[in-house]
């Protein structure tokens, strides 16, 4: 491959024999080349552009993608809490009528206690084997005289949770854009997929013929960029994009 370097050389030769016309030809060489060498850093830094662009394109896809799984869980959730209330609903009456139940429970009052501290019968006048029920909790931690109303508070409690429970969709926060980012309608290049999705552009590795052999040559880890670029005309920095958001996708 001819370099800048060797035009100059014989550039030099050239003026020390005095053929200008010469000179003049290696000139015009030299500013071909250092125009098409412009041109290939101008190319390679739009499509680095292009590139940052396409990553928050991706970026934005795999939020909305977690955000519509994370929004299908809360309908889920609600749903399931809306099956629980109409079931407690149903059990409302039944708890209404537990509190009633509950205070017949000691209104009576014939408990060891009571029987003891109020005048208490002489031995031998109730059967041998007899004893007063009362309504306790297991392990005997706690009182059971106002177990019924606490349980309707607690089905009451529970209901209202369920009723109070909602979706609330929240605006994202987002930072303004900057320079080649803010160009046009940078979310959906080409418009939109069947689905309503976002169209994301192809690198231009992904768009070249080579693509198979490059990604041969990045996995054998063998053949360095520029070997690749010599063998295939694309410049190293669209290798490296294209390496880099292969494994981004991959990590997906």
């Amino acid at each position: 491959m001819t370099t800048i370097e060797a035009l100059q050389s014989k550039q030099i030769i050239a003026i020390e024999n005095g053929d200008i016309a010469e000179r003049d030809a290696l000139q015009g060489q030299i500013e071909a080349l250092r125009f098409k060498a412009s041109r290939a850093e101008d190319f390679d830094a739009l499509a680095g552009e292009v590139e940052k662009r396409n990553a928050h394109r991706r970026r934005a896809e795999r939020i909305i993608e977690k955000a519509t799984l994370q929004g299908q869980a809360i309908d889920e959730f609600i749903d399931k809490a809306k099956e629980i209330e109409s079931a407690l609903n149903a059990l409302m009456p039944t708890a209404r009528e537990l509190v009633s139940l509950n205070n017949k429970t000691w209104e009576q009052y014939v408990t060891p206690t009571q029987l003891s501290a109020q005048n208490p019968l002489p031995q031998g006048y109730l059967p041998h084997d007899f004893k007063a029920p009362t309504l306790g909790m297991k392990g005997g931690q706690a009182s059971a005289v106002d177990v019924g109303a606490n349980l309707y508070k607690a089905l009451n409690y529970a209901r209202g949770m369920c009723l109070a429970v909602e979706r609330v969709d929240l605006p994202v926060f987002i930072r303004p854009a900057e320079g080649f980012e803010n160009l046009g309608d940078a979310e959906i290049p080409g418009g939109t997929d069947a689905e309503g999705g976002i169209k994301t552009a192809k690198c231009i590795v992904c768009q070249s013929e080579h693509k198979e052999a490059i990604d041969r040559w990045l996995a054998d880890g063998e053949t360095t960029l520029r070997q690749m670029e010599s063998r295939t005309g694309i410049s190293k920095a669209s290798i490296s994009r294209h390496a880099k958001h292969g494994a981004e996708d991959a990590g997906k």
